[in-house]
Parts: C-alpha cells; sequence; structure tokens
C-alpha cells in the first residue's frame, strides 16, 4: 500500500471517528444537527481522493505542509465537536476552508500542476463563501434554513 493511500485512510479515518465521537457527546437536537452531520460526513468522504491525490503529489520532506496538515486535523475535530452548535460549526468550516486554500496556495512553488491547483484553491474559497453566507443567515435568525443549505 503506497503512502498515499495509507495516509488518506488513516485521516478518513479519523476524522470519521472524531465525527462519530462528536455526534454521540454533542448533539443534542437532531434537528439543527441533521443537515451539519450530512455536511460533514460528505466533507470526510470527499476528504479521501484529495488527501490521496496531493498526498503523492507533496515531497516528504516539506514541514510546512506537515504543519498545515496537523492544523487542518485539528480543525476537522473542533468540526467534528461542533456539531450540536451550527453556527460554531459555520465559524470552524469558514476557517477550515480558509486554511485548506492557504495551505494549497504555498504549494504553487513545490508541486508542478498549477491548474490542478488552481482548481483546488478556487474550491476551497467557494467553500469558505459558503459557510460565511451560511454563518451570516444563521447570525440573522435562520439557522435551520441556513444549516440545510450547507
Amino acid at each position: 500500500m503506497s503512502y498515499s493511500i495509507r495516509r488518506a485512510t488513516f485521516f478518513t479515518l479519523i476524522a470519521t471517528f472524531a465525527g462519530v465521537l462528536g455526534g454521540f457527546l454533542f448533539i443534542y437536537d437532531w434537528r439543527e444537527s441533521l443537515p451539519l452531520a450530512i455536511f460533514y460526513a460528505l466533507l470526510v468522504i470527499n476528504t479521501y481522493p484529495s488527501v490521496r491525490l496531493f498526498s503523492s503529489l507533496i515531497p516528504l520532506d516539506h514541514g510546512k505542509h506537515a504543519l498545515a496538515d496537523i492544523s487542518l486535523a485539528g480543525l476537522y475535530f473542533f468540526l467534528a465537536a461542533s456539531l450540536g452548535n451550527p453556527q460554531q460549526f459555520a465559524l470552524c468550516g469558514l476557517v477550515l476552508f480558509m486554511v485548506a486554500a492557504g495551505k494549497y496556495s504555498l504549494m504553487f512553488y513545490d508541486i508542478p500542476h498549477q491548474h490542478l491547483l488552481e482548481r483546488k484553491v478556487r474550491v476551497d474559497l467557494l467553500g469558505a463563501l459558503m459557510c460565511a453566507c451560511v454563518l451570516a443567515a444563521m447570525n440573522a435568525g435562520w439557522i435551520l434554513s441556513a444549516a440545510w443549505v450547507m
């Protein structure tokens, strides 16, 4: 099994465990938290191919990428822990997508796949924009409706 497959599998299992644990410990009202749990599950499922692809492209000796990966893993734990609080979840999602966009922006000079990186950064920035809009709608009082938009 290659390094990228092991890394993607390990991260997916850890993020899944964090989501299940966060669901059991922090969800008190499933009516508000169900859309957040669905979003989290889809995010973890989507993360596997992303981690697998970019782990195969990044040189193993770059410390800045390891630091960004640790930060992103920590943000996944915060995201899982906020499954019971929609506004906190949207804020954690916003930070997660911004850190991911920053991480992939740092790679522009490290790997020769500029088009792939540009698309990944654009997708992460769109995710951040979506979370910002959802957070604004939640703060305006439309918590349940905004949670389903996620």
